[in-house]
């Protein structure tokens, strides 16, 4: 089954951390009221881009470090952790990896051509991009490069590939983090 927006959330809601809070921001629409109880969910008046949202999203944030994560995606349990520890090792911006669900071998293939250079059986390593399913950015990089660019629209718009273009543009450091 594909994960809906409330298995995402709650994902987010427990993360483990040593010592460290995790604020947990939702952008869009909730018209069937997936959104759980516990975070802090901004409506917008109509549907937005991926883009759009992570920039709400970002403009409302108060934390350093900003992580991304896709409605349809579930965070492992140390996902934060793990991201942290890579932005602590002097990496401006962190990927997660993709684990593939058995499914149609239509949408399998289709998700081995798309994510291929970012599932969880890789090793861990520098990036030139970064797809932004699961995505963190220290603030400071986001705010330099101006955020995520909002003329990109659609579900594969390239929003993404183009930030993270940005971020090499500018010095910033990419890493991958299967893990």
């Amino acid at each position: 089954l594909t994960p809906t927006v409330r298995d995402a959330a709650r994902s987010a809601m427990q993360q483990q951390t040593a010592n460290e809070a995790v604020e947990v921001l939702g952008v869009g629409q909730d018209r069937y009221g997936r959104v759980p109880a516990g975070v802090t969910f901004i409506q917008t008046p109509q549907p937005v881009s991926v883009g759009v949202a992570r920039n709400i999203g970002a403009a409302h944030a108060r934390g350093e470090y900003l992580l991304f994560l896709d409605a349809d995606c579930i965070a492992v349990p140390a996902l934060v952790a793990h991201v942290l520890a890579a932005h602590r090792a002097g990496y401006d911006a962190v990927g997660g990896s993709v684990r593939l669900e058995p499914t149609d071998r239509w949408v399998q293939a289709d998700n081995l051509l798309v994510f291929g250079d970012h599932l969880n059986t890789l090793p861990a390593g520098p990036r030139q991009f970064l797809p932004g399913f699961c995505f963190s950015v220290h603030r400071a990089a986001y705010d330099t490069v101006g955020g995520f660019d909002p003329r990109f629209v659609g579900a594969a718009g390239g929003d993404d590939g183009d930030f993270c273009l940005r971020l090499l543009a500018a010095g910033f450091r990419l890493w991958f983090a299967p893990e």
